[in-house]
């Protein structure tokens, strides 16, 4: 599948109704809040970046249609090639122009704790002075940004305790709460802290799953 196919299946898929929720398709899931963020740190001059552990590809393929660039994203990566390429090393094979850039199935890194760290590295070349996360995937990308002795920092854990407007186990919020405010992280209650999560005209519903 080239690029541009991938691309195009994705934006097709992001339009079918999001399980789970009533008045939202699955392109449409991204917290208003967090989108709020990034046009405030555009709005002040800041550089952003996403960093997701979610396929890099699949985040560039929504990221207009929310507000963010495209070639602002880091997520995890699988291999490419061109279309005519075959099993050629790329520094004994150069691309024709008519050729294509082809998405593989070869593996290549999750991005993920540590793993963002090093992409960041490799990607901005500078350490952030502000950092978002909602996992313990995001910890080692806190942890950098906070090594930053340059200039000022923050880092901000986002923890789903909000069972009525979103599929939250209060359980493991709560344990996850407890371990970010060790680590001194500011925290957000998505609960308490976000008028909206999705939109006000979306509903949660109960999960369908194919018998």
């Amino acid at each position: 599948m080239t690029l541009a196919e991938f691309d195009a299946y994705v934006k097709a898929y992001a339009e079918k109704p999001a399980n789970g929720f009533k008045g939202m398709a699955f392109g449409q899931g991204t917290y208003k809040p967090m989108l709020e963020i990034i046009n405030y740190l555009k709005d002040h001059g800041f550089t952003y970046y996403v960093v997701s552990g979610s396929d890099r590809y699949i985040v560039r393929a929504l990221a207009t249609a929310v507000g963010f660039d495209p070639n602002h994203v880091i997520g995890t990566d699988y291999g490419l090639c061109s279309s005519k390429q075959g099993d050629a090393d790329p520094l004994d094979y150069t691309m024709d122009k008519d050729e294509k850039i082809i998405r593989t199935d070869e593996f290549i890194l999750k991005d993920e704790k540590n793993n963002k760290v090093l992409q960041i590295c490799k990607e901005i070349g500078k350490v952030p002075v502000l950092s978002f996360g909602n996992s313990s995937g995001d910890a080692a990308m806190h942890n950098y940004c906070l090594s930053n002795n340059q200039y000022r920092t923050a880092v901000f854990m986002l923890v789903a305790d909000d069972d009525a407007r979103d599929h939250a186990s209060l359980a493991e919020a709560a344990k996850r709460e407890a371990k970010w405010r060790e680590a001194n992280y500011y925290i957000i209650s998505m609960k308490n802290d976000f008028k909206t999560i999705y939109g006000p005209n979306v509903q949660k519903v109960d999960f369908v799953f194919p018998k």
